[in-house]
């Protein structure tokens, strides 16, 4: 019994054996899984990647996740990390993303996954990029400074852009300095990096972006140089150009400067400098005279140094310590200033027999010149009817700081009208004569454009000097209305024609004359307004005074009614009592009738224009201000202001 049971036992186990042997032999029978050929290639961004293979199971395929910005699958349209399908002929897609890539280009895989068997069929290159980029200089303007445009052709290694100093022409919330406009063109993100004096510019991006490099003030180096600034991607210099900056010791401008800047007789400044020199701090000055020799009748200087750092700095100029002068003829000295670099040596000649040496004219900072007394011009002969003479006052000073004039020391000036129907024969009977010989006579006005200019041809007034010697000249102004330049010097608010006659001595000195000419104006016409008939008015008790300056009134009212740039002619009219219309014949005005605008101030104050009267009510007596009548010219600019004061109301 127990044999049977082990025989039975043992063909049990070979049974088992025998069966699993079979079973083993059929699976290694199954064909193995076939992968096509590895693809590798280079993709180009944005492109879509076709891979085509026979399957003989179902199958998977997979992206690499860690490439999955660079490269996906597609399912249709949608893009996705993993595809499956069965067996049989295949064609899956890749999809090339539109980026950009600059360095270590990602590597995507594609794996395909059969029958448990996983393998590499695709490895796909991303494309690299080439780091680009140009610097473009600004274009030079029709002035010589940089405009808001740059060059269509880009920096060459060999190129060098220069900076100015000055106010970027893009605008700057910094104080002057060494800057250069430029436009960076690059296709990716970079920073700028200079030399140690360029201030810190903001990190660029892809694209094209416009600059103004600028020196640090504090750090501007003492002597020209030329640096390198870099464009850099992360630590890596990709690209480079030169700027070249000028040292404070070889920089200087000056602004602001007349040409003569004048003295009188007493040592009173008279033109001042008032410019400004911009430099660095060493700045030289050399003050010589007209044969080069050394000049002590005056100091000149740039003021203190500030401590702000800056290493340019402009600073105002002023002439002080200046000695009175007794001289026959004027004296001059000449004023250059240098960089500290380019200041001529001591004794080199700058000036001889009064002309400066080409090579410095530019250098020349201005010509300081001290008169003598001033020459004087009387009337030689007048014909009060049809002509007024007088030294010049306050109310037309306007009139010599125009233009051409506004820089000259007029030693004298005066006022000179022809008036009335014989005006065009005033020149016949009224001459002049000059305490100096004269030169030459100018003649400046306003033409039709409203500009002040000279007139140099076909002028309205014209000079006659009859007589000249060593000591005077004698000289008659003839005036021509009808001259085409007449236009434009018409006054339209006083009809007169209007001009400032220039006269230059021999020794360089000047006088001024205010010239007018109105052929329908009285001898009160612009010499002031007053009462048609005095008598009359002195009857009324009435009184008319020009103001000037000095007078209680005038100075009290004159910056309510008036300015220094173009001041009125102020009157003081006194009422002993109320005058209404029916005296208005007796306070009758001349000298306001070509003033058709005009304003009240004080209610008890009226102007009557047909009567061309100020009527006073009861009620101005004992007002503590007085009244005022304003008449205007066209521009609405007071022009005459009569202060209206009624004494009683009895």
């Amino acid at each position: 019994m127990k044999k049977n049971y082990f025989l039975f036992l043992c063909s049990t186990l070979l049974s088992i054996v025998l069966l699993g042997t079979a079973c083993t032999k059929d699976k290694d029978s199954s064909p193995a899984p076939s992968f096509p050929k590895k693809v590798t290639k280079t993709a180009v961004a944005g492109d879509v990647i076709e891979l085509s293979f026979e399957a003989n199971y179902d199958w998977k395929a997979t992206i690499s996740q860690n490439t999955y910005t660079y490269f996906q699958l597609l399912n249709g349209e949608t893009t996705t990390n993993t595809l499956s399908g069965v067996a049989g002929k295949q064609t899956i897609k890749v999809n090339v993303a539109d980026v950009t890539v600059f360095d270590n280009a990602p590597v995507g895989e594609v794996t395909l996954t059969m029958n448990g068997v996983s393998e590499v069929i695709a490895a796909i290159t991303y494309p690299t990029t080439k780091r680009e980029v140009s610097v473009y200089a600004p274009v030079v303007n029709e002035y010589g400074a940089y405009s808001a445009e740059f060059s269509e052709e880009a920096l060459g290694s060999d190129d060098v852009l220069k900076m100015v100093y000055g106010m970027p022409v893009f605008g700057s919330d910094v104080e002057s300095t060494f800057y250069v406009p430029v436009k960076i063109v690059a296709n990716f993100d970079y920073t700028v990096e200079g030399p140690e004096w360029l201030q810190a510019v903001e990190n660029g991006e892809a694209g094209a972006t416009e600059y103004v490099l600028q020196a640090a003030a504090t750090h501007i180096p003492a002597d020209s140089e030329v640096a390198t600034v870099n464009i850099l991607s992360g630590s890596n210099v990709v690209s480079s150009f030169k700027i070249e900056i000028g040292g404070y010791n070889d920089y200087v401008a000056f602004d602001g400067f007349p040409e003569q800047s004048a003295l009188n007789a007493a040592g009173e400044i008279v033109v001042a400098p008032n410019g400004v020199v911009t430099s660095g701090k060493d700045v030289v000055m050399k003050v010589c005279g007209e044969n080069g020799e050394a000049v002590d009748w005056f100091t000149i200087a740039a003021d203190e140094w500030d401590e702000s750092g800056a290493a340019i700095q402009g600073r105002k100029v002023s002439i002080s310590d200046v000695e009175s002068y007794d001289g026959a003829s004027a004296r001059k000295a000449y004023v250059f200033v240098f960089a500290k670099n380019f200041a001529p040596a001591d004794g080199e000649a700058l000036v001889a027999g009064g002309v400066v040496a080409e090579k410095y004219a530019s250098s020349l900072m201005t010509m300081v010149v001290q008169y003598s007394e001033p020459a004087t011009i009387a009337v030689n002969q007048l014909d009060e009817t049809c002509a007024k003479f007088a030294e010049a006052d306050a109310t037309i000073d306007y009139w010599f700081t125009e233009g051409a004039l506004a820089n000259l020391y007029l030693g004298s000036k005066y006022d000179i009208f022809y008036f009335g129907k014989d005006a065009k024969y005033a020149p016949d009977a009224t001459s002049f004569v000059t305490s100096r010989p004269v030169a030459s006579f100018k003649v400046y006005s306003y033409d039709v454009e409203g500009s002040f200019v000279e007139l140099n041809e076909d002028s309205w007034v014209e000079c006659d000097c009859f007589y000249s010697d060593n000591n005077l000249s004698r000289f008659k102004i003839v005036a021509n209305i009808k001259a085409a330049t007449a236009e434009g010097s018409l006054n339209t608010n006083s009809g007169d024609y209007e001009a400032v006659i220039l006269v230059e001595y021999n020794d360089g000195s000047y006088s001024a004359i205010y010239f007018h000419y109105n052929e329908s104006a009285s001898a009160s016409s612009n010499g002031g307004v007053a009462f048609a008939n005095p008598d009359l008015a002195a009857e009324a008790q009435a009184t008319i005074k020009q103001l000037k300056s000095g007078d209680e009134l005038y100075d009290t009212y004159f910056a309510e009614y008036s300015s220094s740039a173009m001041p009125a002619e102020f009157y003081h009219l006194t009422y002993q009592s109320p005058i209404g219309t029916s005296m208005a014949e007796y306070v009758e005005l001349t000298g306001i009738d070509t003033y058709k605008k005009y304003t009240v101030v004080g209610d008890w104050v009226k102007y009557s224009e047909s009567l061309k009267a100020v009527l006073m009510t009861a009620a101005g007596a004992g007002q503590e201000a007085p009244g005022a009548v304003l008449f205007k010219d066209a521009n609405m600019v007071n022009k005459v202001v009569i202060l209206c004061t009624l004494v009683s109301a009895e």
